[in-house]
């Protein structure tokens, strides 16, 4: 029997160091992630559900294949699985049959009744396995939650406020989600959101259990993202005469220090990447 320790935070080297043994490509998972970001959307609309659910899908969706190879003859079935199992955990569920039907529409695919009934048993196949890649551990709080409190605890303009959840919302397309807690998340947009608004506030971030490490690890994340592909994210489809403000930002940040790395060694050590026998008949999940 094995025992698996739930993790729900990685660093960046850790991050890397399992995409290195399950992703061959970096460039084409980043464009299939980008690709399938964007089905999950279309399936979220098309079935009302919240942005919760859309976040929660994503994030299991790239949980997955830190763990597991990645294969573009199943990305398509685990982005599936993951709005599945989004919608349970955020109590909006919809039978898996539903989903089925609109992601096929949204494919452009036909499947007969027993063609969706096998898929429908592959994907129920795929679900205990993602479940077993998160160790079952569903405690997931969303940024949008803690920047409501946190910008009314610091009396932030609601024009600010509006501007840092739509940073929000595109900080689910980088990997932030996995490095550091909604709090931290929550703070950096409202810090990149003052920052692009040239508004000054003072934020103490010890003050809501995080550090200044983690909030520079999210806010480099997000520039990031801005820098190098503004035009994909949703703030430029609203603020496009934004986008040569980031590289002004990120300039003093040069010498920020983020989370604090553990070294390859100490990486390859860890149990907790090591590769997991889904065959083991008696295995334990701790949270």
């Amino acid at each position: 029997s094995t025992i698996q320790l739930a993790r729900p935070f990685l660093t960046k080297s850790q991050i890397k160091h399992a995409q290195e043994r399950t992703i061959e490509s970096s460039t084409v998972y980043e464009q299939r992630r980008n690709q399938i970001f964007n089905f999950l959307m279309k399936i979220c609309v098309s079935l009302k559900f919240p942005t919760k659910t859309l976040e929660t899908a994503m994030i299991y969706y790239q949980r997955y294949f830190l763990f597991n190879k990645f294969d573009i003859a199943i990305y398509y079935d685990i982005a599936i699985t993951s709005i599945f199992i989004a919608s349970k955990n955020e109590d909006t569920i919809k039978k898996l049959r539903d989903i089925l039907l609109v992601s096929n529409q949204i494919r452009n695919t036909f499947l007969n009744q027993d063609q969706l009934e096998l898929y429908r048993k592959k994907i129920l196949s795929l679900e205990f396995k993602l479940l077993e890649t998160i160790s079952f551990d569903f405690r997931l709080f969303h940024v949008e939650d803690f920047l409501i409190k946190i910008s009314k605890s610091l009396k932030i303009p609601k024009d600010i406020g509006y501007l840092a959840w739509l940073i929000a919302y595109d900080s689910y397309q980088t990997e932030i989600a996995l490095k550091v807690p909604p709090q931290t998340i929550a703070i950096a947009c409202i810090s990149l959101a003052t920052k692009l608004k040239d508004f000054e506030t003072t934020i103490r971030s010890e003050f809501y259990y995080t550090s200044d490490n983690s909030v520079n690890e999210a806010l480099l994340d997000l520039l990031g993202l801005y820098i190098n592909s503004y035009n994909y994210t949703g703030l430029a489809s609203i603020y496009p005469d934004f986008q040569n403000k980031f590289v002004e930002i990120r300039i003093p940040l040069s010498d920020a220090q983020g989370l604090k790395e553990q070294t390859a060694d100490l990486i390859k050590e860890d149990d907790y990447f090591k590769d997991r026998d889904f065959s083991i008949g008696e295995r334990r999940y701790m949270l």
